[in-house]
């Protein structure tokens, strides 16, 4: 946490959003505490240990699926976002990907 705090004053960041898991813990957590707006991003239906202590500090939770919110009790602001997803993803045709699936 102290190593956080150092590196947010020296950076001097409007705003922090943390990808979830312990990694981005110390560095949102610190925002948190110095006033920094702060917001974590839960991709996945069932949140972490770090995802839920989070969201009762943090401006913002943003959150994959509808259902996610009740599993975060406390939190300060939830926004249903989805998940982002590469443009090539979106764009992707059946046939260019089933052979990755066949299974022949």
């Amino acid at each position: 946490m102290k190593k956080a705090k150092k590196i947010i004053r020296a950076f001097a960041p409007d705003v922090i959003v943390g990808t979830g898991g312990y990694a981005s813990f110390p560095m949102v957590r610190a925002a948190a505490q110095l006033g920094i707006k702060t917001a974590i991003l839960e991709v996945n239906a069932t949140p972490g240990i770090a995802t839920k202590q989070l969201a009762k500090k943090v401006d913002c939770t943003m959150l994959s699926f509808a259902e996610t919110e009740k599993l975060v009790p406390g939190a300060k602001r939830c926004v249903l976002t989805g998940s982002p997803v590469r443009e090539e993803i979106l764009r992707c045709r059946e046939k260019e990907y089933a052979p990755l699936f066949d299974n022949d």
